[in-house]
């Protein structure tokens, strides 16, 4: 008969999972990361109930058809570019960066109501299969296949592309939706548990003021990255943006006020 160890398991009481958990039960609770999730979702307002619009880019019944490529739309008639635009799948979309594959679609396929959605000045994007949350802002009026996006968030963008990408919040996704967990280290980031992300509201202006200043050293350091061929250079561009996204860390544990066995539990994820 084989032995199971006391060790082997985490013993949680019942009143703890559907206090602090909205009745989600996930394998990777344990008595620790349980309390770290309460904490976090205590007096904090839910992503979902801070955007104006959030859903999914659109894939229509036979949506690679509608797609060609760069070399191919160069060769189309004036009149024939204007039915196309550049379009972003998930792989394109990176934390704080857009890596456009050269794709276009058809214009003509989709309703105004969704290309008014896609050509906003200025919305924040989601990739939806990745293994961390890899959001970023996109100014070009890029449409979208089935990856997420933001129109308009309630709080600033650039405040908020920060607690996005941070590891705080990948770590608190990760943790409680065990169930978007896929093969190869890859996760679902739907719709239903991205809006549950507790996002704090109440920043002093100061902590706000540092989390965009950071964000917008990153969004322009992976801009610059994407067109460096230099390898000297490409090396300084990572490190300094590996730099700016571990300040941002460290100033989004400040303000959620985690404490230091708190942060050392997520840097050893």
């Amino acid at each position: 008969m084989e032995t199971f160890l006391d060790e082997d398991f985490n013993t949680i009481k019942q009143k703890e999972i559907t206090e602090k958990t909205d009745f989600i039960i996930s394998t990777t609770f344990n008595k620790n990361n349980l309390s770290l999730i309460g904490k976090l979702e205590k007096n904090e307002k839910e992503l979902g109930g801070l955007c104006e619009k959030f859903v999914w880019g659109t894939s229509i019944t036979g949506f690679k058809s509608y797609k060609i490529q760069k070399e191919d739309f160069e060769k189309l008639k004036k009149n024939e570019k204007e039915n196309y635009e550049k379009v972003l799948q998930t792989a394109d979309i990176k934390s704080y960066g857009i890596s456009w594959q050269g794709e276009y679609i058809q214009k003509s396929i989709y309703s105004n109501s969704v290309i008014n959605l896609f050509e906003q000045k200025e919305k924040i994007i989601i990739a939806r299969l990745t293994k961390s949350i890899q959001a970023t802002i996109d100014y070009e009026k890029h449409y979208l296949g089935k990856s997420s996006l933001i129109i308009n968030p309630k709080v600033n963008s650039k405040y908020l592309l920060g607690l996005l990408n941070s590891k705080l919040l990948n770590y608190y996704f990760k943790t409680k939706f065990d169930n978007t967990h896929m093969s190869g280290g890859y996760l679902r980031f739907d719709i239903p548990y991205l809006s549950k992300l507790p996002i704090k509201t109440n920043p002093t202006k100061e902590q706000e003021n540092d989390i965009i200043k950071l964000v917008e050293q990153l969004l322009q350091l992976n801009k610059e990255l994407l067109t460096q061929t230099l390898p000297e250079k490409i090396e300084q561009l990572k490190n300094r943006i590996v730099y700016a996204e571990d300040k941002i860390n460290q100033l989004v544990y400040k303000l959620y006020n985690l404490t230091t066995d708190e942060i050392n539990m997520i840097e050893e994820q």
